[in-house]
């Protein structure tokens, strides 16, 4: 086994030509899966080059629901409260917050409840997120921290 692939394809770039293990056996023959109608995706590159990297769990959540539920397009119109509701995220603030996040990061289009799920940006610019908190480990600028 490479060191590459058991580091968990820390360091590599998109550039780089990833094999698949083929001698690590199938777990469920049974329940291999595959398309059945719609289907969401997010890149590896989300995980390996580091765009998963800082969010929050609630940005971290939508992104992953976003994806999920998005057509070809990337788009998607759930209402932010049936959001919250699915996602056990009770208040607006956090979700609207995870929005403006994810915008920010240029990893989502969001404009009169619609939502763009975007190709990943070429690198994931990763954030300091060290001054979002306080010295007791609250959020800033947030009504609850």
């Amino acid at each position: 086994m490479s060191n590459a692939y058991r580091d968990g394809l820390n360091g590599l770039d998109s550039s780089t030509v990833v094999t698949m293990r083929t001698d690590i056996p199938v777990l469920r023959p049974d329940r291999i899966r595959c398309r059945h109608g719609s289907f969401g995706w997010i890149e590896h590159r989300f995980v390996r080059e580091g765009f998963l990297e800082g969010l929050r769990h609630p940005e971290a959540l939508l992104y992953v629901f976003l994806a999920i539920v998005a057509d070809e397009r990337g788009i998607s119109f759930y209402s932010q409260q049936r959001i919250g509701q699915l996602l056990g995220i009770p208040h607006a603030h956090t979700l609207q917050g995870a929005i403006a996040e994810l915008v920010d990061r240029d990893l989502l289009a969001y404009r009169s409840g619609v939502y763009q799920v975007l190709d990943l940006p070429k690198t994931a610019g990763l954030y300091d997120r060290s001054q979002d908190f306080d010295n007791h480990g609250r959020g800033i600028g947030h009504p609850h921290g």
